[in-house]
């Protein structure tokens, strides 16, 4: 599997390289937030940037949902999205929903307990691809890891208690 980087990109560079490159894995590392539409439902989104670099674009998770049920339509082998992001509970769900694992987070988090929670999730996730026991050794990196860390699979949530 060769790894392939992008950054700072708009959500149609970042949709456009997802269906040349079909991958089987997405880490997004970047911002999440959470905000209420205005009849006060939640909404999360993902902090994307325009083709110019000059503004940032919220990408909310019904959006998120749809596009990536369209790439799903296009032969795309992919079958994790890794929200490496503060308050994106509400995007994995809503990715999730499209028929994906994703793990997300419900609070903030800073990027060094972030990074140790995504080496410990990998090293074992690349001997096995079991996302359950990859979530658990990601755990053992990162104590508190257990209070803000989700996984979803079919727009619902997994326990993750051990």
């Amino acid at each position: 599997m060769i790894p392939h980087i992008r950054s700072n990109i708009s959500i149609k560079t970042f949709t456009d390289s997802v269906k040349e490159l079909k991958p089987h894995i997405i880490h997004f590392i970047g911002h999440g937030a959470e905000a209420e539409t205005d009849s006060g439902e939640p909404v999360g989104r993902l902090v994307f940037h325009s083709d110019d670099f000059r503004e940032e674009e919220g990408v909310d998770s019904e959006e998120l949902r749809k596009r990536f049920a369209r790439i799903l339509t296009n032969k795309c082998p992919l079958k994790l999205v890794f929200l490496n992001a503060c308050l994106t509970g509400l995007q994995a769900r809503a990715i999730s929903a499209a028929g994906l694992t994703v793990i997300g987070s419900n609070s903030n988090i800073n990027s060094v307990n972030a990074r140790r929670f995504a080496t410990g999730f990998y090293k074992k996730y690349s001997e096995n691809e079991d996302v359950n026991a990859a979530v658990h050794d990601g755990f053992d990196y990162v104590v508190d890891a257990v209070d803000y860390v989700q996984v979803f699979e079919n727009g619902q949530e997994i326990d993750l208690k051990r």
